[in-house]
């Protein structure tokens, strides 16, 4: 009887979806501090083929760069199995627009929790929105490193792309300043 009740009891509370869908709303209204509450002091994140964040306070620059581009997220297809998430995901953000892009399709995401936090999360680009990025960043590269030599440096160490809120700004500038140069002339 003890095991009933219990089992009531717990599946009266939150899911594990519900925290995902409180996780998205907040990260949608670029809450940075609500949003970083979610995840766990050590948590993980990789982006395969792209990068991996350790820790919340790394998780900052990240949520900064997202709040900066006005990132909106939405999740579908989540399938629960005890302590791990799996869905899918599509992003939409300004950054992307200015680069000619709809929105970015994550075709496999998983997120853990551990102790009611997000404590890894591990997300795969469908192959479509790879070379879309990819694609359409070298055209931009391009024409900065011709037009805009030092302000691409200062925003890239190298070849790494440099994430945070004041970077996001700088990018979404230098984005618009390429879209303009790169106008199709209208004929008349």
């Amino acid at each position: 009887m003890v095991a009933i009740i219990m089992t009531s009891v717990l599946s009266c509370g939150p899911s594990l979806e519900d925290y995902l869908r409180e996780y998205e709303l907040s990260h949608n209204s670029h809450d940075t501090e609500k949003t970083l509450s979610f995840l766990a002091e050590d948590v993980r994140y990789e982006m395969v083929g792209n990068w991996i964040a350790e820790g919340r306070h790394e998780m900052r620059r990240f949520e900064e760069w997202d709040s900066a581009t006005s990132s909106h997220i939405v999740y579908v297809d989540i399938h629960t199995n005890e302590n791990v998430l799996m869905c899918k995901v599509i992003e939409r953000n300004d950054w992307f627009s200015l680069l000619g892009i709809e929105a970015i399709y994550y075709d496999s995401v998983r997120i853990t929790y551990e102790d009611g936090l997000i404590s890894e999360i591990v997300s795969q680009q469908s192959a479509e929105s790879m070379i879309a990025a990819r694609t359409a960043f070298e055209s931009f590269i391009l024409w900065a490193a011709r037009e805009r030599p030092y302000d691409l440096a200062e925003l890239m160490r190298g070849i790494e792309f440099v994430f945070s809120g004041e970077n996001a700004g700088r990018w979404l500038k230098l984005l618009r300043e390429w879209r303009e140069a790169n106008k199709p002339e209208r004929v008349a």
